[in-house]
């Protein structure tokens, strides 16, 4: 089990199981586009939009039907999918979360005409794609929170089934910034403690190092 902390304009914890590391201060998007029979569409045209930025970057699905956008800042998009001979689809309100790996599978209707179909995006109620569990903690909460010294890693806690190592135990005694955390009861020494992308880790005892 390990901690990624990375701090932008909020702190975000992803505690997950040991995995290789993948990008440590984006998301991405990825899925398959194909048609009402399930049938892959190759060569449509998607253009994702950040609402917040303006940034636009676009893309052609390969011969499989599938496409990727990677390395993405955290916040709303909106994903638009064209192909001649097909309804214009729209998917609006696409939120995005540091760390987060999202699948989202796209079906185009056949249309004579020109048509566009809008589509806005609902949280879903379970993770399928992988066991992943990361909380967000928002720049306001940060700011409203007491924490003792500014040590950000207290934010952890507010997080289901973390707490400190016990005093007097031998994990205590070797963390050199003081108590460190503990994530599903897995040992403080497996935890990885990353800020803005790069590993804050002390390489011997496993410990947080600033």
């Amino acid at each position: 089990m390990r901690i990624r902390l990375v701090i932008l304009t909020e702190i975000v914890f992803t505690l997950i199981a040991v995995l290789p590391l993948h990008s440590q201060n984006t998301a991405d998007l990825r899925g398959a586009v194909r048609d009402s029979t399930g049938a892959v569409l190759p060569g449509v045209s998607l253009t994702l939009l950040n609402k917040r930025t303006g940034q636009e970057r676009s893309l052609l699905t390969d011969s499989s039907g599938s496409y990727v956008f990677a390395a993405l800042a955290s916040g709303e998009y909106v994903l638009k999918a064209e192909l001649s001979g097909f309804r214009t689809q729209i998917r609006d309100a696409i939120t995005l979360q540091v760390g987060q790996h999202v699948n989202l599978d796209l079906s185009l209707e056949v249309s004579t005409i020109a048509e566009e179909v809008t589509v806005t995006e609902a949280t879903p109620l379970m993770r399928t794609a992988n066991a992943e569990i990361g909380e967000v903690i928002d720049n306001q909460r940060l700011m409203d929170l007491p924490l003792n010294g500014r040590q950000f890693v207290q934010l952890t806690l507010l997080s289901d089934n973390v707490y400190l190592t016990p005093v007097g135990t031998r994990g205590a005694a070797l963390a050199q910034t003081g108590r460190q955390v503990v994530i599903a009861g897995q040992r403080a020494g497996h935890n990885l403690y990353t800020l803005d992308g790069v590993s804050i880790t002390d390489q011997y005892f496993n410990n947080l190092v600033i």
